[in-house]
């Protein structure tokens, strides 16, 4: 039989550390600890306890405090533009509902542009969702009709058709934050060689899950199945490791997808990084018309204002979406007919 190992803290009073051949009944050694162990409550044994059967199942349950971080739009398409004219952006709040329908929506729009569209971003940080049906219509957007996807259990899980699917080169940013059917679609695209995936190693929560609530508020999530894709592999709990990896400070992020504009000071999650924002917008003072027509000397002669340059075009200063835009001028310049 396997020999164990085990290990009690209750508050600061530590049981040493031993090895047994099976362990006890849990019953008989927290009566034999609340009797025999001075200063030890019960309070400190069923924390105890609780901690030490969390981190058994770690890999299956986990404990959710009650707290939401600050706001981001969960839309199906939290947002959506153009990049240098030929780049179109798309942002998903959540891989659910109408998810496919907005964003084919939104991605047809872009493309009836003047000069069309020659790559596409997904930007899939922060974004979750548990519905993996729309996982299948979504991948349908990049990928073949019938392309084997995922088994939550249920046998495999094909890419849907879906009209007008772009077939020209993506960029997929990701983060820590990128959970559950965002994490799927994520991976699917990676595994079939359809995108490119920049920015953090995602959540690894790529499964079926149910939550039950608890009394104290929190939740408690249970993994009922993880998904297998189509090389038979899960997503490890470490995440989907991106192919160009760029980690940034969760707040810093948060700014960025508000403003891809924002100065932000944010490099990797060091102790020395900083959560601080600036913005590169220069305030100047209004010149007022008497000025305008006034010179030094008191006199009435209009005095022109000097020459403005041309305002210079925005700097994206989100750096996992400026790699993702880099990749796409690269295929689209390799594309390219040679002269």
């Amino acid at each position: 039989m396997k020999r164990r190992l085990a290990a009690w803290a209750a508050g600061g009073f530590g049981l040493a550390l031993f090895a047994t051949a099976e362990l006890p009944p849990l019953n008989e050694v927290t009566g034999l600890l609340k009797t025999h162990l001075p200063g030890v409550t019960a309070e400190q044994l069923e924390a105890g306890e609780v901690e030490s059967l969390l981190g058994r199942l770690s890999n299956r349950v986990r404990l959710l405090e009650d707290y939401e971080e600050p706001a981001l739009d969960t839309s199906a398409v939290a947002a959506s533009r153009l990049l240098d004219e030929r780049f179109a952006y798309l942002r998903l709040g959540e891989v659910a509902g109408e998810a496919c329908t907005r964003t084919l929506e939104r991605l047809t729009e872009l493309r009836a542009g003047r000069m069309g569209i020659s790559g596409v971003v997904l930007d899939l940080r922060f974004a979750g969702g548990r519905d993996f049906s729309v996982v299948a219509q979504l991948a349908g957007l990049f990928l073949p009709a019938s392309t084997p996807l995922f088994d939550a259990g249920d046998g495999m899980v094909m890419s849907q058709i879906v009209t007008n699917r772009f077939e020209g080169p993506l960029a997929v940013l990701v983060n820590a934050q990128t959970h559950g059917a965002a994490e799927a679609l994520a991976k699917v695209l990676q595994l079939q060689g359809a995108a490119l995936l920049v920015g953090d190693a995602t959540a690894g929560d790529a499964s079926v899950v149910q939550d039950l609530p608890l009394t104290t508020g929190q939740r408690l999530r249970l993994t009922v199945s993880r998904l297998k894709f189509a090389d038979g592999q899960s997503v490890p709990l470490s995440g989907v490791e991106p192919d160009l990896r760029l980690s940034l400070v969760a707040n810093a992020e948060r700014a960025y997808l508000r403003d891809p504009f924002t100065v932000a000071v944010s490099r990797t999650n060091s102790p020395t990084a900083t959560n601080s924002i600036t913005t590169s917008v220069r305030v100047r003072r209004r010149v007022s018309e008497a000025e305008l027509v006034r010179d030094r000397t008191g006199t009435n002669q209009i005095v022109s204002p000097p020459e403005q340059p041309a305002p210079a075009a925005p700097v994206i200063r989100d750096p996992v979406l400026a790699r993702g835009l880099d990749f796409l001028k690269g295929r689209a310049l390799l594309a390219a007919p040679v002269e």
